[in-house]
């Protein structure tokens, strides 16, 4: 077998493997019952891999590790913001407000990226397009809740 075939072999099994995961991602996203974890829970879950050297030429199953890696990069951040402003807050009253606020934004983030990634139920860009928006919403509250004691 040449090596045309064997590059194009192998192209088509990683662009396989990377329908399959976004096949998975999206067939999760779906209500689901209180108990089972969210769209970033179930992200997250998964084992953490290295992040593709060049996300700009990737392919899909590169996009999706750059992806996750953002994402996992933004709620460490989004995690710290929100650890510095609990510390900030002036009272318990407070605390519950914003812990009231923060769960309110994690349905609310779980449910518009799963709304997002449905609009490409039908394609391989679902899974991707889920996470990409876990990333953007992430990246927002993450600025919010650092200048929220802005005056």
């Amino acid at each position: 077998m040449g090596n045309d075939r064997i590059l194009g072999c192998f192209r088509t099994g990683a662009l396989a493997l990377a329908v399959m995961v976004a096949v998975t991602l999206v067939a999760t996203v779906g209500p689901a019952p209180a108990q089972q974890p969210g769209l970033a829970d179930q992200v997250l879950s998964r084992p953490e891999q290295p992040r593709p050297r060049d996300c700009y030429n990737a392919n899909m199953l590169e996009l999706g590790d750059c992806a996750v890696a953002d994402f996992r990069l933004a709620d460490r951040a989004l995690n710290a913001a929100y650890k510095k402003a609990r510390g900030d807050c002036q009272d318990d009253r407070n605390r519950a407000l914003l812990l009231e606020s923060q769960r309110a934004w994690l349905r609310l983030r779980d449910a518009d990226c799963g709304w997002e990634s449905d609009l490409y139920r039908d394609g391989s860009m679902a899974g991707l397009k889920a996470v990409i928006c876990l990333v953007r919403m992430t990246r927002e509250r993450t600025k919010y809740l650092e200048h929220a004691f802005d005056p």
